[in-house]
């Protein structure tokens, strides 16, 4: 900023004194007015400030009112669901539950228009309702209790068709005279996909195909039955009307893969393990695991009938060397009656009437030799057990014996 100049007029020209003092006046008419520009930028600063003060006084009791209101239905909602579980199940019915679930739905559509009429506010952003996540918990405390209502209203509207949740048969069953059975649970579904063709056939015959129940009933049971990768799939959609065909589909759309059950079938199938000795356990299991892949490619629609051969002889490449050559031995004789008995009716024996062994058959004689080992080992068990008993009485025996010999000995010093 300039600075008046003070120099000493003494001994300086007129003309330089006059200079002096001009340049000082124009130094403190610079001054006052930047003074009056600074000032008035203050009074406007001042203004607008006064303005946001008025405006924030007017804002906040507002925001304040659609916050509590929040938190009033938070409390509504809690206390519509804990009133009703409260209730003697004896004396609920299906007009009540209904009602119930009405009521619910009309707090959370007012607590959503609540909800975007504050986060649209400019003062919202930093007020706790927004920084903490109120409406989080005005949602889980909602669906929550959604989920209750419609559990319960779903065993109402399935008892109407005289079948009960879970898949219990109808009471028509009865009448006939036939004996009611036990329970039946609902399926799950962990997302793994070769399991979804079953879960899907049974979903829909137990709760899908039923009629007069209302799809958000539905979509409650399917959330139900779901777990692991196929619950998160669905976790954030609303249980509403709406949702239930849109959710099924999505469903179908992820797990209805026959390609890549096909190859995961296919993958298991080689990657069965070599049997390395004799045991009737793990050649169940071998049994067993074979059969379950067979089965479902034959579910699958796959023309396993002409795949015995591959079947036959990647397994039988995978048995133990004494149930292997027993196979083999098998095969021998079969083939020999065979050519014995063409030969002795004058039939000429060619390549195309060789029969190949099916899988059937395979599987026939691997559980003859699982049983068979089976036996074995349970006799090998008797004989050790046997054998351990014997030399216990032996070596209880020989004590007793010495110590009567060493007696003797005493006495006879």
């Amino acid at each position: 900023m300039d600075q008046e100049i003070n120099i000493e007029e003494v001994g300086k020209t007129e003309c330089e004194v006059q200079n002096i003092r001009e340049l000082n006046r124009k130094i403190v008419k610079k001054k006052n007015l930047i003074l009056c520009v600074n000032i008035r930028s203050l009074n406007a600063n001042f203004e607008k400030l006064e303005t946001f003060v008025e405006s924030q006084s007017t804002m906040a009791p507002l925001l304040r009112k659609l916050v509590a209101s929040q938190a009033r239905r938070l409390t509504e909602i809690s206390d519509l669901r804990s009133c009703l579980l409260a209730k003697p199940p004896a004396s609920l019915n299906k007009n009540i539950l209904q009602a119930r679930v009405d009521a619910l739905k009309e707090d959370w559509d007012e607590a959503r228009r609540t909800h975007s009429e504050i986060v649209a506010r400019d003062d919202a952003e930093a007020d706790a309702y927004v920084t903490e996540d109120n409406f989080g918990d005005l949602q889980g405390a909602y669906e929550e209790a959604l989920d209750e209502f419609l559990t319960l209203l779903s065993q109402f509207e399935v008892a109407d068709q005289s079948t009960l949740p879970g898949g219990l048969l109808n009471n028509t069953a009865s009448d006939a005279g036939f004996t009611k059975l036990p329970k039946i649970n609902l399926p799950s579904f962990s997302g793994n996909y070769e399991d979804w063709a079953s879960f899907r056939d049974n979903f829909r015959n137990m709760v899908h195909d039923l009629p007069r129940i209302s799809d958000a009933t539905q979509l409650q049971y399917l959330k139900m039955c779901l777990t692991g990768s196929a619950a998160e799939l669905v976790k954030e959609i609303p249980t509403t009307n709406a949702n239930y065909t849109s959710t099924w589909k999505a469903l179908e759309l992820r797990y209805h893969n026959p390609r890549l059950i096909i190859t995961r079938y296919l993958t298991v199938f080689m990657a069965l393990p070599h049997l390395k000795k004799e045991s009737g356990d793990e050649l169940r299991f071998f049994i067993d695991e074979a059969t379950r892949i067979v089965r479902a490619l034959e579910n699958l629609a796959m023309p396993i009938e002409q795949w015995d051969v591959w079947f036959v002889f990647l397994l039988s490449e995978r048995l133990d060397p004494e149930s292997r050559s027993r196979w083999e031995s098998l095969l021998s004789e079969k083939e020999r009656k065979k050519i014995e008995s063409g030969a002795g009716v004058g039939q000429k024996v060619t390549e195309s009437s060789y029969t190949p062994a099916t899988f059937h058959e395979f599987i026939e004689f691997l559980e003859t030799r699982a049983q068979t080992l089976g036996v074995l080992a349970h006799r090998r068990g008797e004989n050790d057990r046997l054998l351990r008993l014997n030399r216990f009485i032996l070596v209880r025996c020989s004590t007793r014996t010495l110590r009567s010999i060493l007696s003797v000995l005493v006495h006879t010093r």
